[in-house]
């Protein structure tokens, strides 16, 4: 089974070419980057499990009904009592790249505790997936980190996409120097462009990778409509975006892929992953990513087992 850990929410979606300012509706959908983790691995087949806590309001009831929905393992979404399920206002700007502002104020997604992780039975667990904005301070944070050194201490493979909202980060070197010796560990790492220009903003994609010493692991580079690049075993491997029509919507596209890459490295195996694969994983990667681009929503647009026809 794949673990996966962090902030579930509301994406409140505006009108696309307008951004946040000026637009006059938001649409609630479903969101947070590791939900859309979860939400893509399970309509592909995974067995999959997520930690996260929302809610007593009607929000955190529509994720936990969604997530059961969606073949989700639910005995790790816990409910935070008395207080609420952040929300995150997303709009398109005029070029097409999400805008994003947060309201997570002592809200349910800070408050995962000692308690709770210490309820995650290990045993079954072959991959932890973790990340995004629920690594950036508070209980949530200490707990999930706590948690990935007891999944390191376990042997269990360990995933992270730091997918980094700059204006949510209150010490950005404290957080950064957190990350960074995080980086260094993880077996997968999956980064965006902006994630790399915010940790190392003078440095390339194979000299980062070569400062976190991480030759003997597995890092990807996505790129949007460039496509992705990816390090393993001291080389470097390049895959073309793919595109099935009219992008109307990025939002959770690098969700998508970080899902299909953790798919398609259970189904292979980690240990016994070659550099042949790396062309395979990145492909299927861009595959799902590209097909979640003509959809609007993140969690909702995430393709099933027969779009793909496997």
């Amino acid at each position: 089974m794949i673990l996966c850990a962090g902030e579930s929410l509301i994406d409140l979606i505006g009108e696309e070419g307008k951004g946040i300012k000026q637009s006059e509706y938001f649409k609630p959908r479903i969101g947070g980057s590791p939900l859309n983790v979860v939400i893509g691995l399970s309509r592909l087949g995974k067995d999959v499990a997520f930690l996260t806590k929302v809610g007593d309001d009607y929000f955190g009831e529509k994720i936990k009904d969604f997530l059961i929905t969606e073949k989700v393992k639910s005995e790790y979404i816990f409910i935070a009592n008395g207080k609420k399920t952040p929300l995150a206002f997303v709009a398109l700007s005029k070029d097409k790249v999400p805008e994003y502002e947060f309201y997570r104020q002592n809200t349910a997604d800070l408050d995962i505790t000692d308690e709770d992780i210490q309820k995650v039975n290990l045993d079954e667990i072959e991959i932890f997936h973790f990340g995004s904005i629920s690594l950036i301070e508070g209980r949530t944070a200490e707990s999930l980190i706590s948690l990935f050194y007891l999944m390191k201490e376990k042997d269990i493979v360990t995933s992270l996409d730091p997918n980094v909202r700059n204006n949510l980060i209150p010490n950005i070197e404290e957080y950064k120097d957190k990350l960074l010796k995080i980086m260094k560990t993880v077996d997968i790492l999956k980064l965006s462009e902006e994630d790399l220009k915010f940790f190392l903003p003078n440095n390339s994609f194979d000299s980062f990778v070569e400062f976190l010493e991480r030759k003997d692991k597995i890092t990807f580079l996505t790129l949007g409509k460039k496509g992705s690049l990816a390090y393993f075993g001291g080389k470097i491997f390049k895959n073309d975006a793919k595109k099935f029509g009219t992008i109307v919507d990025t939002t959770g596209c690098g969700d998508a892929y970080m899902a299909a890459i953790l798919y398609k490295v259970s189904q292979i195996g980690y240990s016994k992953l070659r550099e042949d694969n790396l062309y395979d994983i990145m492909n299927f990667a861009s595959v799902v990513a590209g097909i979640v681009a003509t959809k609007y929503g993140g969690a909702s647009s995430m393709p099933r087992k027969e779009d793909l026809g496997i």
